[in-house]
């Protein structure tokens, strides 16, 4: 049950971090009550893991069993996961703006590409070049496509590859059912469009994949953290959930930019910690703790066989030569 119980517990772990990078990766961000969800799952797999951990502490003992590498994986995969996870709030909207994009998300809104309908002003060229094309940028006005019926929306300083005309399309957050929400211009690439954001995913998604490999490769430091103890694993989840309540402050309140910032930053170090935590103070299983190592437990044996019989045959000859010497 002990084996079961951890892999269910990693399993809704991996699943709560995908989700809310996967919501990045497709430019469709999970709500904030959306993701307590999977945590909250995540949470109750690892709180019946110690108890079926606490009823066998007794019988089960560390082990390399055949699948301790890819607990390992898993491990590292989840711990790559968390850390990333913990930062995103960093990035993208903060305060009034992120509060009103919240509710256009709870509403089941969005961002919508919609055609313009009419260009407001004269396109002015940018020096900026995407994918090797000049940029202008001018006021446009669009229809949105509201429950209630079309309504204009006039947007500002609007960014185009080449100059824009009618029929061009342009990004717009909006909540079909609450035009009383109002509608904004929406952002490019969410938070890959941000070059911090960029470089802080590349270096998520690369840490999650050094973590694996090396969760991978250690398999007598995966095989001490699969045995429950107090010592090593309450500390470590005290720390996650620590940062999981720092990311819920962003996520719920809505802080300013500097404070979103130091609130997530600091929820990634505690992760991070977490992982340093556990890595120094496992207790790496013995490979003799193997059941399966049933040759290198006789090939110790049989070592210490021979060297117990060259010890009793030093300790003969030694008395051998002590009574030829006595006078």
């Amino acid at each position: 049950m002990t084996r079961l119980t951890g892999w269910l517990a990693l399993l809704a772990a991996i699943r709560a971090g995908w989700l809310e990078l996967r919501g990045v990766l497709t430019l469709t961000p999970v709500p904030p009550t959306d993701r307590v969800r999977p945590i909250a799952e995540a949470a109750v797999c690892v709180l019946l893991w110690i108890v079926v951990s606490l009823a066998a502490r007794n019988v089960v003992r560390p082990r390399l069993g055949r699948d301790t590498r890819l607990v390992g994986a898993a491990l590292g995969l989840t711990l790559g996961l968390f850390c990333l996870d913990a930062a995103l709030p960093a990035f993208g909207q903060h305060g009034a703006e992120a509060r009103w994009e919240s509710q256009v998300r709870q509403a089941g809104g969005g961002q919508y590409d919609l055609p313009v309908s009419r260009v407001l002003s004269t396109p002015r060229q940018m020096e900026v070049m995407k994918n090797q094309k000049v940029q202008y940028a001018a006021d446009v006005e669009v229809e949105v496509p509201w429950t209630s019926g079309p309504r204009p929306l006039t947007l500002r300083d609007r960014w185009f590859i080449g100059e824009p005309v009618v029929g061009d399309r342009t990004e717009v957050v909006y909540a079909p059912t609450r035009p009383d929400l109002g509608a904004r211009a929406g952002v490019s690439g969410g938070i890959l469009s941000d070059l911090f954001g960029y470089v802080a995913l590349l270096a998520g998604v690369g840490a999650c994949l050094v973590l694996t490999v090396s969760g991978a490769g250690n398999p007598e430091l995966v095989a001490g953290l699969r045995r429950f103890r107090p010592g090593l694993h309450l500390p470590a989840l005290a720390a996650v959930t620590g940062a999981a309540g720092l990311d819920a402050v962003v996520l719920f309140t809505f802080p300013s930019g500097l404070l979103s910032w130091l609130l997530a930053l600091s929820a990634t170090g505690l992760t991070a910690l977490t992982g340093l935590w556990m890595l120094i103070t496992v207790e790496p299983a013995h490979p003799s703790c193997n059941g399966a190592s049933r040759g290198h437990q006789r090939g110790l044996r049989r070592e210490e066989e021979f060297l117990e019989a060259q010890g009793r045959s030093a300790r003969r000859l030694a008395r051998a030569v002590a009574r030829r010497v006595r006078p």
